[in-house]
């Protein structure tokens, strides 16, 4: 009878060691944390060049904080001065402040407390505005992948805006400018995805303008995409081949780098 029983309770062993193997792996992270373990790390918060304080109450409030020249400011206020000593103050209590026990863990839970992305009533958000710069040096592979999904992404979309019937497609490239991208970054981040987004259009009978934003912008380079019409804000002033030119011969060298069509503002008034 005992042999009978050896078997069985082989079985039973095994399937409790797999049974604590699985809810190890599947432990929530606060679970295992000390009360005195920092809610976020020191280097994260002094490394921020950016805060996000919302509100979703009844009056819906959003102010951002953004560091210029090491100076606090209020970028939606003209760059107004913020009060640097009570920022300071704040990102200091930030440190300070600790993990504590949990009171829930579950994900119903934190949607229940109103602790999730997309529904919350208060939230503050650091960010760090070189953290893509960063990875394009350190992680590229990384930030390959990423753009072969975003790629894919805005083929399926244009595709399907040329399905409903419009008439053109604006594409606006941010990282035109020598001041975003060095030379070899521009041509191994930039250039082969904007391409093959364009390239998908071939045979369309879609109007394409490109619009390449910022200045110091690489017009020699983008205008060997395929587009209808190529757009620069402010030709005459410090953009690319046209740097430090009038506005005549500003077109008339972008007409001599590109047969394609060349639209812009002949200059630019500050308001305010």
């Amino acid at each position: 009878m005992r042999r009978s029983l050896t078997p069985f309770l082989i079985v039973v062993l095994v399937l409790q060691l797999a049974l604590a193997l699985v809810l190890f792996m599947r432990r929530d992270p606060l679970a295992g944390t000390r009360s005195d373990t920092p809610l976020v790390r020191a280097e994260s918060v002094k490394g921020a060049d950016q805060i996000v304080i919302e509100s979703k109450s009844a009056e819906s409030t959003r102010i951002v904080l953004k560091k210029k020249e090491g100076t606090w400011v209020l970028p939606d206020a003209y760059d107004a001065p913020a009060a640097s000593a009570r920022v300071s103050s704040l990102l200091d209590r930030l440190v300070a402040l600790k993990r504590g026990l949990p009171i829930a863990t579950s994900e119903s839970a934190l949607r229940r407390f109103k602790v999730v992305d997309g529904d919350f009533e208060r939230r503050l958000v650091l960010r760090a505005g070189d953290r893509l710069l960063g990875d394009l040096k350190d992680h590229p592979d990384n930030v390959m992948a990423a753009l072969d999904v975003i790629t894919e992404t805005v083929i399926r979309y244009v595709a399907a805006v040329a399905q409903v019937g419009a008439d053109g497609i604006f594409y606006a490239s941010q990282d035109a400018s020598r001041d975003v991208l060095d030379e070899g970054e521009h041509a191994r981040f930039s250039m082969p995805y904007s391409r093959r987004v364009l390239e998908s259009l071939n045979g369309s009978t879609l109007f394409t303008m490109l619009h390449l934003h910022g200045e110091n912008i690489y017009f020699d380079r983008k205008a060997t995409l395929p587009v209808a019409a190529v757009n620069a804000l402010a030709m005459a002033a410090t953009v690319g081949p046209w740097e430090a030119s009038p506005a005549p011969s500003g077109f008339s060298s972008g007409r001599s780098i590109s047969s394609t069509c060349t639209c812009g503002t002949s200059g630019m008034v500050r308001i305010g």
